[in-house]
């Protein structure tokens, strides 16, 4: 093989570059389309979810259980219990809400309380995922000492609907004993 002036060198010099140079350029082009299709959460749709979970307890402690149930979407569940017993539907979920320690036929105000902390909002494929941790809180009459009567911490799966964010699924995990 003749090389006249090393012309011949050069050229596969400027053929090599080139092909490292499309391979970067389509590795930067892929790694861009995939961020593009990454989900994304607004400000507004963290305060929205946040809002969410606060109706949820609210809603729990004055036993407004058709508010409870409007909080989640149609084929809504609720995994709970050792056994993760799953209630699924609306008319389900309301009948759960409604036999739930037969809180509705206690004193008004209730004194069970829910306190809901440190909630993690994720986006994901299916709109969010997040996990809080829960308290449910005896209060003692008349000043008295109350009691923790559950700890644990929820999992849950968020999607909007053209209601807003609704709970897709709440898992119930109550707290392992040490």
């Amino acid at each position: 093989m003749l090389v006249k002036g090393g012309i011949l060198l050069e050229w596969k010099a400027l053929v090599r570059t080139a092909l490292v140079s499309g391979v970067v350029l389509f590795a930067a082009m892929f790694a861009r389309s995939q961020a593009a299709k990454a989900p994304t959460l607004t400000a507004l749709d963290y305060a929205e979810i946040g809002q969410l979970s606060a109706r949820y307890v609210h809603a729990l402690d004055t036993c407004a259980d058709k508010d409870w149930a409007d909080l989640f979407s149609p084929d809504g569940v609720v995994i709970s219990g050792a056994d993760r017993k799953r209630t699924e539907g609306r008319a389900a979920l309301l009948g759960f809400v409604t036999a739930a320690a037969n809180r509705c036929g206690q004193a008004t105000p209730l004194t069970l309380k829910h306190i809901v902390s440190n909630q993690m909002i994720e986006p994901s494929p299916e709109g969010a995922t997040g996990k809080s941790y829960v308290l449910s809180l005896k209060i003692g009459k008349g000043g008295m000492s109350g009691e923790i009567v559950f700890g644990g911490k929820y999992l849950d799966v968020y999607v909007k609907t053209p209601q807003g964010w609704r709970f897709k699924s709440r898992e119930i995990v109550a707290a392992a004993a040490s």
